[in-house]
């Protein structure tokens, strides 16, 4: 229901209010009779009505605006880290731990200090059984050869995979996964030894 034409504002109220009434028939025995149309008539004590007016009122804000989960965004250190970043790769904790391990052998390392400190942000939301539950992203650095190398991966309950690619386009960032990581590598190989060609 994203624009006002594909909201019938009336139809959704009739079915709302079927679906309470048929509600508190079940549980009070309401029908007073059925009509030749096969529509029944109801006698609702006063306190009902009200109650239905407020079951309907609420069902309809709920579809329209769902409530939401708390959100979280980034701090500025991470906002600022990502975009000074020249490559993003996607790597949990113990992926990122099994990059930094490994580059150890490695005449270029990669440095886990001086690095922007992490964060989390919230991608956008899905909605789960009435509620907009958040889409979050975890955000790390580590350092080569100088440049900032963001790491992330999707740490909320529900997550969509789709929510990412638009949120790295908003740092201009190309991104690999962990298996990958090389790629990172060889482009900030590649930035370092231009700007050494450039400098001379």
């Amino acid at each position: 229901m994203n624009t006002e034409e594909e909201w019938d504002v009336p139809g959704r109220i009739n079915a709302l209010v079927a679906d309470n009434l048929w509600a508190f028939d079940r549980a009070n025995k309401l029908v007073l009779d059925v009509m030749p149309d096969g529509k029944m008539r109801y006698q609702l004590p006063p306190g009902k009505k009200l109650e239905l007016l407020c079951n309907v009122a609420e069902a309809l804000v709920e579809e329209r605006e769902p409530r939401r989960c708390s959100a979280v965004g980034l701090n500025d250190d991470a906002a600022a880290g990502l975009a000074q970043a020249v490559y993003a790769i996607e790597a949990n904790g113990y992926e990122r731990l099994a990059l930094w391990q490994e580059s150890q052998e490695r005449e270029h390392k990669l440095e886990d200090r001086p690095t922007p400190c992490g964060g989390m942000d919230t991608l956008g939301f899905i909605k789960v059984d009435g509620q907009a539950m958040p889409v979050c992203v975890e955000v790390s650095f580590l350092r080569y050869r100088g440049e900032l190398i963001a790491l992330w991966h999707l740490c909320s309950q529900v997550t969509d995979a789709r929510m990412v690619k638009p949120w790295l386009q908003t740092y201009a960032l190309k991104s690999c996964d962990a298996m990958n990581a090389h790629n990172a590598l060889h482009e900030v190989d590649r930035l370092v030894e231009a700007r050494e060609v450039a400098n001379g």
